[in-house]
């Protein structure tokens, strides 16, 4: 495969990445501002450390 080729797909590849960071990022903000808004600290910090409950909360806040 030729270096433009390679260049090219290790571009797209990285753009996919920095992409999902910041879709991951956003979601993140969204649940916090949530739980902040709620008033829900107990649950903000919780969902900071525990990875399956904060997937559970953005099920449940629709995030």
């Amino acid at each position: 495969m030729c270096q433009a080729l390679e260049d090219l797909i290790y571009d797209s590849r990285m753009e996919g990445i920095s992409q999902g960071i910041s879709q991951g990022e956003n979601r993140l903000g969204k649940l916090n501002l949530v739980l902040i808004a709620a008033k829900k600290y107990e649950e903000l910090e919780k969902a900071s450390k525990d990875g399956e409950y904060r997937h559970r909360l953005f099920e449940l806040y629709g995030i």
